[in-house]
């Protein structure tokens, strides 16, 4: 997993925070978001907006929401410029946009296998009636061989 790691993150001053973590460590990830998002909404920190982007963030998330984990990266960039967690949350919302691109590339690749799969399944109906006609043009000749002329 991309983001189990980050639950290592420091533990956020204040009580309110403090829940969160607990909940976000024990992977209660659902609780951990409500959370933070009271915590956010009471006022917050760079640290508090980048580990309420990255429970968004991760795939194995219940609350997954890549959309909303962008919106939040790109707050703490943008309001906190010197942030600690500035290059970080660069490297992560970097890495969800490649991992949406690949979703899609991924996708529309099972799209055009599933075409092909249906072409090459007909082609092959097609082989095995062309296949038929043959063995059976075969057979016809064989039998006008054997017969005497006449």
């Amino acid at each position: 997993m991309l983001f189990v790691s980050c639950r290592s993150a420091p533990i956020v001053p204040g009580g309110a925070a403090k829940r969160a973590e607990a909940l976000w460590r024990a992977g209660d990830d659902a609780a951990a978001a409500a959370a933070f998002e009271d915590r956010l909404a009471g006022g917050s920190t760079d640290l508090v907006i980048f580990q309420l982007a990255l429970v968004y963030a991760s795939p194995a998330s219940a609350v997954h929401d890549p959309a909303r984990s962008a919106e939040l990266l790109r707050r703490l960039i943008d309001d906190y410029p010197k942030s600690r967690y500035r290059s970080s949350a660069a490297a992560v919302l970097a890495l969800g946009v490649e991992l949406e691109r690949l979703r899609l590339e991924t996708s529309s690749g099972d799209r055009e296998t599933r075409r092909l799969r249906g072409r090459a399944a007909e082609l092959q109906e097609r082989i095995d009636k062309l296949t038929g006609q043959l063995e059976e043009m075969k057979r016809i000749d064989l039998e006008r061989r054997r017969q005497p002329p006449g």
